[in-house]
């Protein structure tokens, strides 16, 4: 026997052994001895393993032993006793030892004895720390962070002497969810969704080649959040008015704080907008039908902390024309968690009482023609009841020098206001022709409730000039004066404050004062210099009632001249958008065209008529087609049936706002008989019939025939039911309680179009019962 016992060992050459244990296992077994029974001598069974082993030496830097050896030879135990065991039997062994104060490079020799005094030896080389591994500094995530799930990255500086990872979770029961990791591996997502939700603690474990772990004392924090934030509770605190020395009230603001039902994220802005209830079709106290659209307002951040948000909302609204009284709402969006759940869009409603609303009407005074009356009533709200007003309200007018704008040159004036009765009141201002027409009126007034309030609220007075000699030879009354043919006069217009919105486009409103009735026609020059418009922009005059009617009227360069009877219920409007147009029937039924082609024509602006609607046919104008209102229809019969046809529309307003539109268009021929047949059916009392025609039909018959050539039974449906190609019609329907004998029968479909054709098909069936 010269062959020697092999040696395996479970350390890594070039691993970090710490905390100053070495743990070593292994196995050896001597093999049978070489060249076995092919020399023709020699045994088929090693000797058996005496001994085991092991030598611990430093080696320096060029991997040198130094003398002494910490640990010289010393036998390792071997699990079984190798003299009482079969001589080729492996045996295992386990090495563990603690050395202190040792940190270096470590030899280790592992030699195998057998009976025959064979010797294997077997080094391997290491590095020795008897101080304890140290933990893992974590980077990620932060402590007590909170998370709602799904994947998180987990990092943390690599430890030089760890050969891997252990990344602990331990749930609130006390289970512990482990996850291995290489090396190498010290950035690591991890799906959360795999853990119990709620409060969790993790360690990551610095772990070496021997299996030795680091203390775990770098534990952290964390929150498995999957239940979605809510808003708790909204308060609102009383506003803070600030009043200048006449007693106006022009700044107000609330302070609103909303509480969470649970810890937030204040680094993600949440959003809470103050929505007024829109108010769409009022008539305000002097009869005229107004709108009030209030756009929402997003409150102003304060503070954030914790589970509360705190903003502010001016109770002056940006838009001269809204009211805040009565119903409002206060929307809270896009709030997260700390975890990051995003909560669901919560509605705060409350009531708002801020003072009282006042509507107001302007009158011309008759006799001093620059002096305008004002006539105010106080409402609880914008469109409601009257209010009492126990106090003369402050009423101050300013009138700007540069429209739009404040300026030291502008004339701000008290106007003394006198009772009518409890809620009406009424005061003369008269005007200063230097200035332009721009205005400014504030009125401060308080109800009974001590709700006090300042209206600010914009103002325009414009001039509306006549050609001369241009008005009719009778004298037309407007109330406070004649206005004759040979006169040359120009009159004041007052719009009303509203400013009216007609489909979203706010409109100033001419009307010529005290009188609104009507007049004899007369030629209206309008000038639109006096207006904050863009002369390059398209402009038209309305005369608008229930709707908006497009009188003519000529463009001359900055003017518009046209003849009108109502002066009342005039709007200058801009449009620059040409007319929308679209087919009413489907890109796949205009290839298969089998009614009249219809057109839709929706214009927001000025409008336009059937005139300035241009049909060509295949490069031919057609003129005999219909339109009402919004829709116009192209007969059928115009297009040639199975072939492409060309249509091209050019529709255009009348401001010449021009849009087109294009299509090929295919009608089907008469119609056919594609398919006919009967199906089986025990469920459907027999069978089923089903009817495939080329378009659909206006009348559909079925009849069933003996063999002789008589009729056995009939069915025939016609008009708005028939809306598909597609039929099918039950044996039940069509017998209607007669029964029919075994044998062959002749089904027949008869259908006819609506432009009269009809087509046939014949099919053979049996009938078995």
């Amino acid at each position: 026997d010269t062959v020697p016992p092999t040696l395996s060992l479970d350390v890594n050459n070039e691993v970090w052994i710490t905390s100053g244990v070495i743990d070593l296992r292994g196995k050896t077994q001597d093999l049978p001895p070489r060249p076995l029974g092919i020399a023709g001598f020699g045994s088929t069974m090693g000797t058996g393993v005496r001994t085991v082993q092991i030598k611990l030496e430093a080696i320096n830097s060029l991997g040198s032993a130094t003398a002494p050896a910490f640990l010289d030879w010393t036998n390792i135990p071997l699990d079984r006793n190798p003299l009482t065991h079969g001589a080729n039997q492996e045996f295992s062994f386990h090495f563990n030892r603690k050395f202190f104060d040792f940190r270096d490079r470590v030899r280790i020799s592992l030699r195998a004895m057998d009976a025959s005094s064979n010797i294997s030896i077997l080094y391997r080389e290491l590095s020795l720390d008897s101080d304890l591994l140290e933990d893992p500094i974590i980077l990620s995530p932060e402590d007590s962070a909170a998370y709602p799930g799904g994947i998180v990255q987990f990092r943390w500086k690599p430890v030089t002497k760890a050969s891997s990872y252990l990344l602990v979770f331990h749930d609130a029961e006390g289970n512990q969810h482990p996850f291995s990791f290489l090396a190498s591996q010290v950035q690591n997502d991890v799906n959360l969704d795999q853990l119990p939700p709620g409060p969790l603690f993790f360690t990551v474990l610095a772990i070496d080649g021997s299996g030795n772990r680091s203390p775990g004392n770098n534990g952290r924090r964390l929150i498995l959040d999957q239940n979605l934030p809510k808003v708790s509770k909204i308060v609102w605190e009383k506003p803070v008015a600030s009043s200048d020395k006449s007693g106006r009230i022009l700044l107000s603001t609330v302070r609103f704080h909303i509480t969470f039902s649970e810890m937030m994220d204040v680094n993600s802005p949440i959003k809470a907008v103050f929505r007024p209830d829109d108010r769409l079709q009022l008539t305000n106290s002097f009869g005229q039908s107004i709108a009030q659209s209030c756009p929402p307002v997003e409150l102003k951040p304060v503070s954030y902390s914790q589970n509360q948000w705190v903003g502010t909302l001016e109770l002056t609204p940006r838009d001269e024309f809204c009211d805040y009284n009565g119903i409002a709402h206060i929307d809270v969006s896009e709030y997260k968690d700390s975890a990051g759940n995003r909560g669901s869009e919560y509605r705060y409603s409350f009531e708002l009482d801020t003072g009282p609303w006042f509507d107001f009407r302007i009158f011309s005074n008759p006799v001093e023609e620059l002096e305008i009356v004002f006539v105010l009533k106080g409402l609880d709200k914008r469109g409601g009841g009257l209010e009492t007003i126990p106090e003369v309200p402050f009423f101050q007018i300013r009138q700007q020098k540069i429209p739009g704008e404040n300026s030291l040159d502008d004339v701000l004036r008290i106007v003394p206001l006198s009772r009518i009765n409890s809620s009406t009141f009424h005061g003369t201002y008269r005007l200063d022709s230097s200035l332009s027409g721009s205005l400014r009126l504030e009125i401060t007034a308080s109800d009974r409730q001590g709700n006090r309030g300042t209206r600010v609220l914009p103002f325009q007075v414009q001039q509306l000039g006549f050609d001369e000699g241009a008005l009719t030879p009778t004298p037309v009354s407007t109330g406070s004066a004649s206005l004759s043919r040979a006169s040359t006069m120009i009159s004041w217009v007052f719009p009303w404050y509203t400013l009216e919105e007609n489909k979203g486009k706010r409109m100033p409103l001419f009307n010529l004062l005290p009188t609104r009735g009507n007049h004899s026609l007369v030629q209206l020059l309008v000038d639109l210099k006096k207006y904050p418009l863009d002369l390059d922009g398209k402009y038209a005059v309305m005369e608008c009632g229930d709707k908006c009617v497009y009188p003519q009227q000529i463009r001359e360069g900055s003017h518009i001249r046209l003849n009108t009877s109502n002066l009342a219920a005039l709007r200058l409007i801009e449009d620059s958008n040409p007319p929308l147009l679209s087919w009413f029937q489907s890109e796949e039924e205009l290839k298969n065209l089998d009614e009249d082609l219809q057109l839709r024509v929706l214009d927001d602006g000025v409008g336009l008529s059937k005139d300035k609607i241009q049909v060509f046919l295949n490069n031919k104008p057609v003129k005999d087609f219909m339109f009402l209102e919004e829709e116009a229809v192209i007969p059928r019969r115009f297009f040639r049936s199975l072939v492409a046809n060309e249509i091209n529309i050019v529709a255009e307003d009348f401001l010449g706002n021009q849009a087109r539109l294009s299509a090929v268009v295919v009608p089907v021929g008469p119609i056919q008989v594609e398919e006919l047949y009967a199906i089986p059916s025990p469920a459907r009392y027999g069978a089923v019939v089903y009817v495939k025609s080329s378009r659909v039909p206006s009348e559909l018959q079925i009849l069933i025939y003996d063999a002789a050539g008589r009729r056995v039974a009939s069915w025939m449906e016609q008009g708005a039911s028939l809306n598909s190609r597609m039929h099918k019609v039950l044996f039940s329907d069509l017998l209607r309680g007669k029964s029919i004998a075994n044998g062959v029968y002749f089904l027949r479909a008869r259908v006819k179009d609506s432009d009269g054709n009809t087509a046939r098909l014949h099919q053979k069936f049996a009938w078995i019962e």
